[in-house]
């Protein structure tokens, strides 16, 4: 027995494949876009913020994520047009850089 080479055993983890819907991103984004759009009008009592973060999160692990940022942005642009803020404190300074800067 000692002249049997001996093999390493190795467990791999198993790979589940998800297949996700093709219009996945898209029904995902109208649920967020209706959300965004319900809070800036100060509707946002029949919201479920876990929901809405585990639908956005979802996205991002499906690897959405970038979609999410530029409809996010695109959407924030609008509302600014529509609400305007003030971007003199610190922190919108910041965000005003992001949110104006050429895509």
């Amino acid at each position: 027995m000692s002249n049997q080479k001996k093999r390493n055993f190795q467990i791999e983890a198993f790979k589940h494949r998800v297949v996700v819907d093709p219009k996945y991103a898209d029904k995902t984004w109208q649920i967020l876009e209706r959300a965004i759009h319900q809070i800036y009008n100060q509707d946002a009592s029949g919201l479920s913020f876990e929901e809405l973060y585990r639908n956005a999160y979802n996205m991002v692990l499906h690897k959405f994520g970038e979609k999410v940022i530029y409809i996010y942005i695109a959407n924030r642009r609008f509302q600014t047009a529509t609400y305007p803020f003030s971007c003199r404190s610190f922190e919108n300074q910041i965000f005003c850089f992001i949110l104006f800067q050429p895509p």
